[in-house]
């Protein structure tokens, strides 16, 4: 998709991939980067700590995910508290929380094309960072406790009212 995003007219010559993290898929990366003639154009950055990921993610226009299964991935959470627009599959709970425009899209056919064209979409427009920012704001861990305290009182019929602390005694 980066490949073909990046022959448009609109974004030749002016597209750069930043590829961050370890894992199996690396090698065979490069390989088809190589192979695609666009490896001068990607940066494989290996591990990095928070802050180098949160400042990565300050400086980029776009965050693409296209894995085939995610619950909701803390990567685009992440991203949205760094204003960061995300571009994503429309798979498990990444629709529940990428749930407008000014946020980014998803995309129902996985396909290379697919994601080129919203790659191209998205990068067509400026973003409103402080507002994507305050998106991701929403996304506490106390508040991730609450919904699934919520969840489980409901389910058990436990309605105490204990918090998630108390409810651990002292």
């Amino acid at each position: 998709a980066f490949a073909m995003a990046g022959r448009t007219e609109e974004l030749r010559g002016r597209l750069r991939l930043l590829m961050v993290g370890r894992g199996p898929l690396r090698e065979a990366a490069r390989c088809l980067a190589a192979e695609l003639g666009c490896e001068g154009d990607i940066t494989m950055a290996g591990s990095l700590s928070g802050e180098e990921v949160a400042a990565a993610m300050r400086a980029a226009d776009l965050l693409c995910l296209t894995s085939r299964n995610e619950g909701v991935p803390n990567v685009i959470l992440e991203a949205f508290c760094c204003g960061l627009r995300v571009l994503a599959p429309a798979v498990g709970g990444i629709p529940e929380v990428l749930d407008s425009a000014e946020l980014g899209a998803t995309v129902g056919d996985r396909s290379a094309q697919a994601f080129a064209v919203k790659i191209g979409e998205l990068l067509s427009s400026a973003a409103d960072r402080e507002r994507i920012a305050l998106h991701g704001a929403r996304f506490t861990w106390e508040r991730c406790v609450k919904g699934y305290q919520r969840v489980l009182e409901a389910a058990t019929g436990d309605h105490r009212g204990a918090g998630p602390v108390e409810a651990l005694g002292p």
